[in-house]
């Protein structure tokens, strides 16, 4: 999971217990490990959670490459054993990765159906996902 979606998804479980801007610097030093722990202790507290957590995302974020994710989402096909909600969340999980319009999401989902007419049929008279 990309360094953003990550503190997103935190900031986000923070913000429904109202937890303040200091509480969420002091979880998130304590529920990291690996690099990301040691760049936190090698580096002075900032003084706010958005500071905290624009210095992560400086440090470990990544350039996407948008043809990559693209070529990744035209490659993959759902598998005779992935449920369609299975095969369907981890195509979410690819296209998040960069910012695709839900048409071009939809276009790969279906793609990689194969021969599953009905759900195809379904999909593509959905107005949205």
């Amino acid at each position: 999971m990309p360094i953003q979606n990550f503190l997103d998804h935190f900031e986000n479980i923070c913000n429904s217990f109202e937890i303040t801007e200091k509480q969420k610097i002091i979880f998130l030093t304590k529920l990291v490990s690996g690099p990301i722990a040691t760049f936190i202790k090698s580096n002075p507290i900032p003084r706010s959670f958005p500071e905290f957590k624009l210095n992560l995302v400086r440090e470990f974020g990544t350039q996407i490459n948008p043809a990559e994710i693209h070529f990744q989402l035209a490659k993959t096909e759902k598998t005779s054993k992935e449920t369609h909600i299975k095969y369907f969340y981890r195509m979410q999980d690819i296209a998040s990765r960069i910012n695709l319009e839900e048409e071009a999401e939809k276009f790969y989902i279906i793609k990689g159906l194969k021969e599953d007419r009905a759900i195809e049929m379904q999909l593509k008279s959905s107005i949205d996902i």
